[in-house]
C-alpha cells in the first residue's frame, strides 16, 4: 500500500459510492447498496491505510504541499471510515426517504423528498409557514433526530 495507490483506489471507491447515492436519490434504485462497495474497497479503508496516511501527515513539513495533501487524504480516511460504519443505517434511511410521505391536508400528500421543493415553490409566505408546520411531528421525528445528532457530532 502506498499513498499514490491509496489515492488511485480511493478515487475508484468514491466514484462507486457516489454512483450508489445518485441512483438512489434520483429514483433509479429503491435504496443504495453501500455496504457491498465498502466491503469491496476494505483494503483502502482499514487500519493499515489509516496509519499510512497518518504517518505521512505527521512526517510532512509544516506549511508544505505534502502536508496539505496528506491532510486532505487523512480527512478523507476519517470521513470514509466513519461512513462505512453508518452504511447500513444510511441505506435504510435513504430507502425510507424514498417511500415516506407527508400529509399536508386531509386529501393531499407529498413525497418526503419533495417537501422542501414544495415549500420553496410556495409564493405566499403565510401559506409557506403554515405548510411547514402542517406535517404531523411523528412523520419527521426520526429524520429530525438523525439530523440533530449529525450536526452535534
Amino acid at each position: 500500500m502506498s499513498l499514490d495507490g491509496l489515492r488511485r483506489d480511493g478515487e475508484v471507491f468514491m466514484e462507486e459510492i457516489s454512483r450508489e447515492y445518485y441512483l438512489a436519490y434520483s429514483g433509479q434504485k429503491q435504496a443504495p447498496e453501500l455496504q457491498p462497495v465498502y466491503r469491496k474497497h476494505s483494503a483502502i479503508l482499514g487500519q493499515e491505510s489509516f496509519e499510512l496516511t497518518r504517518e505521512a501527515f505527521l512526517g510532512a513539513p509544516e506549511e508544505s504541499e505534502e502536508r496539505r495533501s496528506s491532510r486532505a487524504l487523512l480527512d478523507w480516511q476519517v470521513e470514509s471510515q466513519s461512513s462505512r460504519q453508518l452504511a447500513a443505517q444510511d441505506e435504510r434511511e435513504i430507502e425510507w426517504e424514498g417511500t415516506a410521505v407527508v400529509y399536508v391536508s386531509d386529501t393531499r400528500q407529498v413525497q418526503f423528498q419533495a417537501v422542501a421543493i414544495e415549500l420553496a415553490n410556495e409564493r405566499d409566505a403565510r401559506a409557506r409557514r403554515r405548510r411547514a408546520g402542517a406535517a404531523p411531528p411523528r412523520a419527521l421525528s426520526a429524520r429530525d433526530r438523525h439530523r440533530r445528532a449529525a450536526r452535534a457530532w
